[in-house]
């Protein structure tokens, strides 16, 4: 009976001790996606400080963390290239072995891709802090993107070189980022990077197609930055792609995105569209605009003068 009962004893020994680990494993996770938030809470509000309080110290900030990524990247590929050409070839003989072929997954895999170079897109929000931003805007972006896209895809090759791709997709990633606050349903870095793809998509989309659209009522309108119409259609038609197809593979977090999206729709009916809203609604909505416009020192937008800015442009090294 002793013998027994030691035995029947032993299975449940066994589970509780799964039970435990599968508890410490769930606490262990969530004291991390902790820890990452605090830290980019405190890391974006000390950073927001530095930057209203004297540019000149953001700027070296900056400046070091442009060094220290860049030389990551520059130890990763020199590691992974001499690695490979010691005589590892293997992972390169058959790359594409198992890839899948439907457009709907392949216009998936671009949110993966948009996630690593969507950053050129962010430099038109600073168009009005630089110099001449119609000659330097155009430089930025067409330095930047070479330079970024060779340093990524050198990695990428170095990656391969000593990983399987069966092995990095079973390495473990731990998903970071600011809209880690708006998605903590998940911690699949995968299914967030979905989420901002195709939000961010949807909306590139709608702009372009807004655009395409004045520029077909208003032809001659003042654009002091004008391309040819091809360039926006065919920009267009990639957007849809990526907008169209991922419904087939990723339905879920597809409309997972459009309903998160969605909260903001009531917002702008009650406080923009909806005219004749009580005085007390209007009069909160105007003291939140206006505070908000002294804060972000926030102004209308102004008809666009080039010879007044070239001038201007011309003028500031003087002054200074």
């Amino acid at each position: 009976m002793i013998a027994s009962a030691t035995t029947s004893s032993a299975p449940s020994q066994d589970v509780a001790g799964v039970d435990e680990k599968v508890r410490l494993k769930k606490e262990l996770r969530l004291f991390e996606a902790v820890s990452v938030i605090v830290g980019l809470i405190v890391g974006t509000a000390f950073l927001t400080f530095l930057n209203c309080w004297n540019m000149k110290v953001t700027k070296k900030i900056q400046d070091v963390f442009l060094i220290t990524k860049l030389t990551a990247l520059v130890v990763v590929i020199v590691s992974g290239l001499a690695y490979m050409f010691s005589g590892h070839y293997e992972n390169f003989d058959d790359p594409f072995k198992g890839s899948a072929t439907s457009p709907a997954k392949v216009a998936v895999s671009f949110y993966q891709g948009m996630f690593a170079y969507t950053g050129f897109n962010y430099l038109n929000y600073m168009i009005e802090e630089v110099k001449d931003p119609y000659v330097n805007l155009p430089r930025a972006i067409y330095i930047s993107m070479p330079l970024v896209t060779c340093l990524y895809v050198l990695a990428n090759i170095a990656y391969l070189a000593v990983l399987s791709p069966e092995e990095m997709l079973a390495s473990s990633a731990i998903a970071v980022g600011i809209m880690s606050l708006c998605y903590l349903s998940t911690s699949d870095v995968y299914r967030l990077i979905d989420y901002s793809a195709f939000v961010e998509s949807s909306f590139i989309c709608m702009s372009v197609t807004a655009l395409l659209y004045f520029r077909y009522k208003i032809p001659d309108a003042k654009r002091p930055v004008k391309v040819p119409t091809i360039l926006p259609i065919c920009f267009l038609a990639m957007c849809l792609f990526l907008v169209v197809f991922p419904v087939f593979e990723r339905w879920q977090e597809v409309l997972a995105a459009i309903l998160i999206t969605g909260f903001g729709v009531p917002v702008y009916f009650t406080f923009v569209w909806w005219q004749t809203k009580p005085a007390w609604l209007a009069n909160f909505s105007r003291l939140i605009t206006t505070k908000a416009q002294k804060l972000f020192l926030s102004i209308p937008q102004e008809d666009y003068d080039e010879e007044e800015d070239k001038m201007k442009n011309e003028e500031a090294p003087k002054e200074r």
